[in-house]
């Protein structure tokens, strides 16, 4: 359990195009078609199972078994011109309990809780809800 989980914010106007490749692993009714949500996932992870034990070590409070898993194209730096696209196992979150989840780990990552500090999708989704 090395690497770190990362927490993405993902717009319906990318996951509803053939670039993002998205497909729902499991089985459900299949999301609405404007529906924005959070991707939780790693990079080390070549498994659902293993996304799995990684959530379930660092987030014990979070319900894995009820979050839907899906496969869907991200894009990696290389340098300051190129990005790798990679398929990507994930869990998807819902924005509300995603930001219940961004706030926790602001307050476990700041020393000083005078200060505030904001992963980029939470920057991202207060952009797109002033928009």
């Amino acid at each position: 359990m090395n690497s770190l989980l990362q927490l993405n914010f993902i717009p319906a106007q990318y996951w509803n195009t053939s670039l993002s490749n998205f497909k729902l692993i499991d089985k459900g009714k299949p999301l609405p078609k404007d529906a924005n949500f959070f991707i939780l996932w790693s990079t080390s992870d070549s498994s659902e199972v293993e996304l799995i034990d990684k959530i379930n070590y660092i987030f014990p409070n979070v319900p894995v078994d009820r979050l839907r898993t899906c496969k869907i194209n991200l894009a990696f730096p290389l340098d300051d011109h190129f990005f790798q696209i990679q398929d990507t196992i994930g869990k998807i979150m819902p924005i509300p309990p995603g930001i219940n989840l961004l706030y926790q780990l602001q307050i476990l990552e700041s020393n000083n809780r005078s200060l505030t500090f904001y992963s980029n999708s939470i920057k991202t989704y207060a952009f797109l809800t002033k928009l």
